[in-house]
């Protein structure tokens, strides 16, 4: 177990801290299951790390990014990646639980 950047964004950190998001999508992976990180003052441990297509996350999990469908996650993702959308491009999903505060856990 190691603490690793996740490198989020401001969008991200606010999606974390008020509607308590617990995944965020990577072009590679930033730690794996067991690493943690910290956001605005809590730790996260990471319990699992799953490579997906663009086209599969597009598919299947365009609610969990608050899209009503996949073409409104496509549309969105187009305007965020000049216009390029690349639905054979791998991305790994981290997902993770809040540790803050856990029996055990050292690292507050």
């Amino acid at each position: 177990m190691k603490d690793v950047d996740m490198h989020l964004t401001d969008d991200e950190i606010e999606s974390i801290v008020k509607a308590g998001t617990r995944h965020v999508f990577r072009s590679a992976p930033m730690g794996r299951a067991w690493d943690t990180f910290h956001v605005n003052g809590k730790y996260y441990e990471i319990i699992d790390v799953s490579e997906r297509s663009a086209d599969t996350i597009a598919r299947v999990y365009y609610r969990l990014e608050n899209f009503n469908s996949p073409e409104d996650f496509i549309r969105v993702w187009k305007e965020g990646h000049s216009g390029r959308w690349e639905p054979k491009r791998m991305l790994y999903i981290h997902w993770f639980r809040d540790i803050t505060g856990s029996p055990g856990n050292d690292l507050i």
